[in-house]
């Protein structure tokens, strides 16, 4: 046997590479059965399937490019929630055609990944989203588009399709990842808890989403509803992301990131009372025109910036942008700050001495 062709045929038979071709397959013969299903008529494509399909598509892309990178390997995003909508609104056959055309449009165009990544990310979610699709289907699940899906009688059978979901396309995607003796997780604990959190958001978005669409309410309620869940995606997903970042960090980074913030926001409220000075300042004069020395309430004046206060924000410059993680621009903003802080200081104690020593009835 040719040296090049055993060397394949020991490829082949890696137990990754082995886990990859039956995923493969299984993802294919899926994407091929819904195709077969909707042209034979066997499976009725209901109302306007072309646009809902590209409508879902779409969604589910978006979702990969703002999903969020995880430890080793990982990488969590929304989709799961996506084709979960999928499988309840139209059935299996719907979300084998959306999974692949979903992953590739993603990974490809949105997040720059090469097309064979995206083709074996695109073959876990087909295959196992048509895997817990047809097992729906079995259970006599209702779908969205044929009648109630959240009926007493439903609600166990929507439970396991939530709960089988994640657990069988994102364990075929680790699975490959660690019989190909490559990182699938530098925390297992970590990446687990990350991705069960991620997924159970998006599964709860997306039965939210699902209930207000084939809602039978008013159309502004209804655009209320929808512009309340949209708010409520894009706003979980940037607090998840905070919340993976500093469940990264270690001890020392998490306590330097602390002492960091304590500071600048030390100085921030330091920086407050310049504003206190200053509101007491236009609370007697008429700022437009300037002070006359007739004003009722001059001797008012204006607060002193504390010597305390200032010392505050120059420490937080200094000590700061030393400190990890970098933040360039919010660390060069507490310099020019402290710069200009100190600068007003020795102004407005002139200022206030002008007015607590009456010197304005001199001029």
């Amino acid at each position: 046997m040719p040296r090049h062709a055993a060397n394949l045929r020991g490829q082949l038979m890696r137990p990754s590479a082995v886990v990859r071709i039956v995923v493969s397959i299984a993802a294919l013969a899926s994407f091929g059965a819904g195709l077969v299903a909707y042209v034979s008529g066997q499976v009725p494509a209901g109302e306007n399937l072309p646009l809902a399909g590209a409508v879902l598509v779409l969604i589910a892309a978006i979702t990969r490019r703002y999903g969020i990178s995880l430890p080793g390997n990982g990488f969590s995003s929304y989709v799961l929630g996506v084709m979960l909508f999928a499988i309840l609104d139209r059935g299996w056959t719907f979300a084998a055609l959306v999974a692949p055309f979903a992953m590739l449009v993603g990974d490809v165009l949105l997040r720059r990944l090469s097309i064979r990544t995206a083709l074996g990310n695109a073959a876990h979610l087909t295959a196992g989203t048509t895997f817990v699709g047809l097992m729906y289907a079995r259970l006599s699940g209702t779908m969205a588009a044929g009648g109630p899906v959240f009926t007493p009688d439903n609600a166990w059978i929507i439970a396991l399709t939530v709960i089988l979901l994640p657990i069988i396309v994102n364990g075929t995607f680790y699975l490959e990842l660690a019989l190909g003796q490559t990182i699938a997780w530098v925390d297992a604990r970590l990446t687990l808890r990350w991705e069960s959190i991620i997924y159970f958001v998006s599964a709860a978005l997306a039965l939210g989403w699902l209930a207000v669409a084939h809602a039978n309410i008013p159309f502004a309620t209804r655009l209320l509803l929808l512009t309340v869940l949209a708010l409520s995606t894009a706003g979980s997903l940037y607090v998840l992301r905070l919340g993976v970042r500093a469940d990264e960090l270690s001890d020392a980074e998490f306590q330097s990131l602390a002492e960091k913030t304590n500071l600048y926001v030390k100085a921030l409220n330091a920086v407050q009372s310049a504003e206190r000075s200053y509101d007491r300042y236009t609370s007697w004069v008429d700022v437009k025109k300037g002070p006359t020395g007739k004003e009722r309430y001059i001797s008012y004046g204006l607060y002193e910036i504390s010597k305390p206060s200032v010392d505050d924000v120059k420490q937080a410059a200094q000590k700061g942008p030393q400190l990890k993680p970098a933040l360039p621009e919010l660390d060069a903003t507490i310099v020019r700050l402290a710069e200009s802080f100190s600068a007003l200081e020795p102004l407005v104690k002139k200022a206030n001495d002008y007015y607590d020593q009456e010197d304005y009835k001199d001029d």
